[in-house]
């Protein structure tokens, strides 16, 4: 009678575990390592591009506690490991949707590609009608493209840096935001 309760008792916390036990286990791993977090970002931006604009950006960023969605293709890693980031075509609804599009504040499409920013502006004001989306322009003569595309802000760090430099050949004050970026000024 002995043998036949422990028996009973030993298959009933055999079907128990193997029910409630990837459940205990997903909680217990939450807990213990706080780090891995599956929470979907609220207002936050989205970072879409690869090239040295979106990596700049991405240090600004990181540097002044903004916080942010890195989304990179799938043939390269994010900038900075400790922010979140979505590995796919910057596009695609699907990923823009993983990246948290439903509740980001802003969108920066900062591919080297205009057509590839037009696109994303166009995608992520498909998904939120609400999210502003700041597009990067190759030259001052595009910004308007991308405007039709439904950009918030357009920005041609081109024009903006030869337009600093002429400032600087000029003679001219350059702002105190911008001192730390100049060397030897004359």
């Amino acid at each position: 009678m002995i043998s036949l309760v422990i028996v009973g008792l030993s298959i009933f916390a055999t079907v128990i575990m193997s029910t409630l036990g990837p459940a205990i286990s997903g909680e217990l791993a939450r807990i213990l390592n706080p780090a891995v977090r599956h929470m979907k970002p609220k207002n936050h931006v989205i970072l879409v591009g690869k090239g040295l604009i979106a990596q700049n950006t991405a240090q600004e960023l990181a540097e002044r506690n903004i916080p942010f969605t890195q989304v990179i293709d799938h043939d390269g890693g994010p900038f900075l490991e400790e922010h979140p980031a979505v590995h796919g075509n910057g596009n695609d609804p699907d990923v823009l949707k993983e990246a948290g599009i439903e509740k980001a504040r802003m969108v920066i499409a900062a591919m080297d590609d205009d057509g590839k920013n037009a696109f994303i502006s166009l995608v992520a004001k498909d998904l939120n009608e609400e999210v502003q989306v700041l597009a990067v322009a190759s030259a001052a003569g595009r910004m308007h493209l991308l405007k039709l595309a439904r950009a918030d802000m357009v920005f041609a760090p081109a024009a903006v840096g030869s337009r600093l430099l002429a400032n600087l050949v000029e003679g001219n004050e350059i702002s105190d935001q911008f001192q730390d970026l100049l060397a030897g000024q004359p």
